[in-house]
Order: C-alpha cells, then structure tokens, then sequence
C-alpha cells in the first residue's frame, strides 16, 4: 500500500466524472489492460495524489504486480523488485476485512515507520509519510488493495475525500473482478463455450488447481462418484485412472504458466471394461505473459477439458456442411436433444421471439421448414 506521488489541490467531483469512472471500471473487466486508466482517472479526480492497484504475496512478501498513477518507471520498477518486501504496512492487511478502507497509521506506528528502510529510503524522499488502502481481494497467498500514498499536504485534507470515493467505488470495483473471474473475455473462450454445450461431449471449465468452475449440461448428468471420476471436497476434478489424472495435472500447469510449448491437451482415460474415454484440454486464454490478477482470483477459469466416448457419433459433425454459427448450431443441437424453444431460450437467458428468429435462419441454411425435419437432419449420418 505504498508508492509514489505528487500532490494538487483537488477539484470537485461532478456526477459526470463518476459515471465516467464507473463505465471505466466495468470496462476493464472484460479488458484488464484498462484498469491503468481506471487507476489515472482517480488520481485526476484526487488532484495528482498517487494512486495505485497492487497484487501483494503475503507468504514471499513480495510484489505480484502493480498499476499506478506514478509517471516515473524507474520507480515503480525499484518498488516492485525491492521495496514491496521492506513495505511495513503490507503485513498488516493479512486480516483487514474485505471492503474495508484502512488508514496506514492503523495498522503501523508512524513513530516506528520513521525508523524503517521502507521509510527512510524509499517514502521520505519522494516527500510521504502516510498511506490509504482499501483490501479488495485476498486469497490464501495473495491480497490485492487500491492504495493511495500520501504526502504532508495532502494528510491534512485527503484521507477523508479518498476514503469516501473508495467506498464509492469499491463495491463496484469487486463486481468488475467478479466479471473478470467469471465472464470469458477472449472470443475464443465464447466459441469454446459454444461448441462445448452444444456438442454430445461433456465439458468442464477447470481453475488453475483443476476446481470445476463451470460444468455444461451433458456434464451435469455425468456421476461425480462413480467409476471415472470424482470431485474431492475442494471440487477440484479427479481422474481414476492414474496415467490420465497425471495428463490433466500437467496440461493445467502448463497453461497456468502459459508454456504452450509442451502443452499436450489429448489423452485417454482408461475405464475397466469400456472403451477409455477422449479427453482433450485447451486454454480458454493464449497469453504469453500472466496478469497480476493471477495469484488473488484463484477461481478463474484457464482451461477447458472435454470428455467425450468415441462411439459417440458428433452430431455438430453432421451439419458442418450447412456453415451454422456456434449458437445456431447450439439451438440446432439443443432441439435434436428434445429441447423446446422455451426451456432453451430461458438456458440462454434469450427471448422466444430471438430463438425463433435464429431457428428461422437454420431452417434457411438447413433447407428444412418443420423442427421434425431439422431432427431427422441432426440424428443422421
């Protein structure tokens, strides 16, 4: 909860600056790159005072990231790679509630911080003395706050203004981590999805630790307990076949550390008496380098594995040739399972009236006019 700053009187908040911020704030949930935006946006709104979104590790004591108002890299480099382990007030947020605003002289004794490295070599020379945080997120190894890092001046007239505006703010900002944690926000993630409910395969969306953090319809009929796989109190999937549970394991970290090199999605799980079962896991998201985010938002998402019994005839298979999009291809499955255009419309959280404008266009592309015909078309080949 520390960095970097500079310091302007503040001018008045509008209900158009606020509005701005917000929209800011759920934009960058579906693009994270934004929040520096979000971050210069409160540090205009504050007059200059240095704001800062930072992903701490509590167990290293060490920087997971920063995004910062400071101008100056070099910086922001020094705190990261140094003065993030030898920040006193960090410690002190391990049981700070969630959504809670903290006032750094609540946590650490200014007569003490004066003492400290942290203070002598990197606050006092940049002028501050104190710092404001609010806790947004913690996981078991990492917090993430929204701090801002105070000067003499500004410890006469901005604690209250900053707390008030993070106490706007903050619940907003935790429902744009939520959407972040559960929204795909690549196109590829949407395809994936797509093609995964609406397939004869089941599919599992996995977190870095394999919890199921969505499963789709085929694979809610599928048994948990039984002879295949099971989930462990902690809800993260296990194979019983040794060989295949170890595949998994390893898929998962290599896309956890985005090493796509030797990332090995396919493999079989064995079943006594059956023929094994085709497994294949991708990556909902291809980066090349992990967000700060990673370590806090331990339940998002990063791969998808899909199940699938290779008897099983493809239906999506059958009815490549006719060029459907993904949801007319859902729609088109979902009818071909006994589906009526009102129970999957309510699935899709879709009006009736859209559902029917898109099996519209199917029967266009299908050349069929009757829901019988476009079964028939579906269940052959």
């Amino acid at each position: 909860m520390a960095e970097i700053g500079a310091s302007v009187v503040m001018r008045e908040i509008s209900l158009d600056d606020y509005d701005k911020l917000l929209h800011a704030i759920y934009r960058a949930a579906t693009q994270p790159t934004l929040w520096s935006d979000v971050i210069e946006m409160l540090s205009s709104l504050l007059g200059g005072t240095v704001i800062s979104l930072q992903a701490h590790s509590l167990q290293a004591n060490a920087s997971l990231g920063t995004v910062t108002s400071e101008t100056d890299q070099s910086v922001q480099s020094n705190y990261e790679q140094y003065y993030a382990a030898r920040n006193v007030w960090m410690p002190g947020l391990t049981d700070i509630q969630i959504g809670r605003t903290v006032h750094a002289d609540e946590i650490f004794d200014r007569r003490d911080l004066v003492r400290t490295e942290f203070y002598n070599d990197f606050l006092r020379p940049r002028g501050f003395i104190g710092a404001s945080a609010l806790i947004l997120e913690r996981s078991e190894d990492a917090v993430l706050v929204l701090s801002g890092t105070l000067t003499d001046k500004e410890m006469e007239h901005v604690p209250p203004v900053l707390r008030k505006i993070f106490d706007l703010v903050g619940p907003h900002i935790s429902r744009s981590f939520e959407l972040m944690r559960q929204m795909p926000a690549l196109q590829l993630e949407a395809q994936n999805f797509h093609s995964s409910e609406a397939g004869q395969q089941s599919a599992f969306f996995l977190d870095k630790r394999g919890r199921v953090v969505h499963l789709t319809n085929a694979g809610t009929g599928l048994p948990f307990n039984g002879e295949n796989f099971w989930l462990d109190r902690h809800g993260c999937l296990k194979l019983f076949d040794p060989k295949a549970d170890r595949s998994l394991k390893a898929a998962l970290h290599q896309i956890a550390n985005a090493d796509f090199l030797h990332l090995k999605g396919g493999f079989a799980v064995r079943r006594n008496g059956k023929t094994p079962l085709a497994a294949s896991v991708v990556p909902l998201e291809r980066r090349t380098i992990k967000t700060m985010f990673d370590r806090v938002f331990e339940d998002v998402p990063i791969a998808l594995l899909t199940l699938r019994d290779p008897r099983t005839p493809d239906r999506s298979e059958t009815l490549r040739e006719f060029r459907l999009t993904p949801a007319e291809l859902a729609l088109t499955l979902a009818i071909a399972q006994g589906m009526s255009l009102r129970e999957y419309a309510e699935s899709r959280t879709l009006s009736v009236q859209t559902v029917r404008t898109q099996l519209k266009t199917v029967f266009a592309k299908t050349d069929t006019n009757r829901q019988s015909q476009l079964v028939a078309l579906a269940m052959s080949g």
